[in-house]
């Protein structure tokens, strides 16, 4: 039991030493990038960079040198780091690729590894399993049902009058009721004619004055349902 516990204290006195030690290895860098990959052309901005680092990571630790400069190489040019487009490489046109595929295509690593390698056998069959692919993904999407547009409810009635509420100010006013005898509704019709023109151009003022003055000439003007009277109709 003794020499149970001094051999798992001397693992916990001995534990943050070889943390330490890892941690200023020569094969890891400061911020995580394994020193010898900047000697194989990798720098601290292209690092940043990279979203996936274990690959690099691990042939760092291999030694692969050879390996890990064609990842950072490809991973240099890719669009990701350099912002820049890809264009795409002649061979592949000439194995059945175009523009149109060509920019629908998202990752375009594999496409240019085969181009640059002259693997015209397995570009062709990756050009056309893009091809099918996108295709069918397009003709999923236009089958999709289009979400109708909402409906509109109708306008509730005015439990009181029957008539509609809210009707709108284009549609002007109209008489309720009847008309008085020898009363002249041209003189009215023609003043809130003007008020609506003065309320769709925002001149409030103006369509405040031309209500003062219908109201002037003995009117009940109802202004949110749109309609007037002279009879007493409420």
């Amino acid at each position: 039991m003794i020499g149970l516990l001094s051999l798992t204290a001397g693992y916990v006195l001995r534990a943050p030493l070889l943390m330490q030690q890892r941690a200023c290895s020569p094969l890891m860098g400061a911020t995580g990038m394994p020193a010898v990959l900047e000697q194989w052309g990798c720098d601290q901005e292209l690092w940043a960079k990279i979203r996936s680092k274990k690959a690099l990571i691990d042939m760092a630790a291999d030694g692969n040198e050879e390996a890990a400069k064609e990842r950072i190489a490809t991973l240099r040019a890719s669009p990701s780091v350099s912002g820049v487009s890809a264009k795409m490489p002649a061979a592949l046109a000439s194995w059945g690729a175009d523009a149109e595929l060509w920019e629908k295509v998202r990752s375009k690593s594999g496409l240019l590894k085969l181009a640059a390698e002259g693997n015209e056998e397995a570009g062709r069959a990756r050009i056309a399993s893009l091809r099918e692919r996108i295709a069918a993904e397009e003709a999923e999407a236009a089958a999709k049902p289009k979400p109708a547009a909402p409906k509109r409810a109708p306008r509730a009635p005015n439990p009181k009058t029957g008539s509609k509420l809210g009707k709108k100010l284009s549609e002007g006013y109209s008489l309720k009721g009847s008309l008085t005898a020898g009363f002249d509704a041209a003189p009215v019709e023609a003043l809130l004619a003007k008020r609506v023109e003065a309320k769709l151009a925002k001149d409030y003022a103006t369509a405040d004055e031309l209500q003062a003055q219908v109201v002037a000439l003995g009117v009940y003007l109802n202004d949110r349902e749109r309609w007037w009277s002279v009879d007493g109709t409420r």
